[in-house]
């Protein structure tokens, strides 16, 4: 049932960013949502011993929940006032289902609440997925900077002028 679960958010919330991010861009969020679950998870159990069970026969970390918890942060952050229904009966906002779904992760990490579930797994897919997000943003950003300075050089360069936009006399002919 959990993998069922799983699978029916990538495709509700995972459709529509595809559709949003282009399927490149959208593979590479799913990849790092899922190494950064994974990764985030096994360094802090491989660091810590639980009582009465070898290291060896800790248990391995398998699903797509961290997949999951990234795409809801990158949607939240997307379409933050978009209604939807938490656990399919309450009107909330986007925004706020994501926050509490991170709060409520997080204390069920540090009070234990559930051993066996890697509570950790799905934050890291968080973390993970909004340094993603931040990263492309500042990088959309910079190359779109380089290409208006690259686009202004060869207006320059060549003569070519806006189409109207400054005070001249009219185009030029070459």
């Amino acid at each position: 049932m959990h993998l069922v679960l799983n699978m029916l958010m990538i495709w509700m919330f995972g459709s529509e960013l595809e559709l949003h991010m282009g399927r490149r861009r959208f593979i590479i969020l799913m990849a790092v949502s899922g190494m950064g679950a994974g990764l985030s998870q096994s360094l802090v159990m491989g660091s810590v011993e639980v009582p009465g069970l070898p290291v060896s026969a800790m248990p391995s970390i398998i699903g797509a929940s961290g997949i999951v918890f990234g795409l809801l942060l990158v949607y939240g952050i997307t379409w933050p006032n978009r209604m939807v229904l938490f656990m399919m009966l309450f009107p909330v906002k986007v925004k706020w289902m994501v926050v509490l779904m991170g709060v409520v992760e997080f204390l069920s990490f540090v009070g234990n609440a559930q051993p066996g579930v890697a509570h950790l797994a799905h934050l890291g897919g968080m973390l993970f997925a909004y340094v993603f997000v931040r990263y492309d943003q500042i990088h959309m950003r910079a190359r779109k900077t380089y290409y208006d300075k690259k686009l202004q050089y060869y207006r320059r360069e060549f003569n070519v002028h806006d189409g109207g936009k400054k005070d001249d006399d009219g185009p030029t002919y070459h």
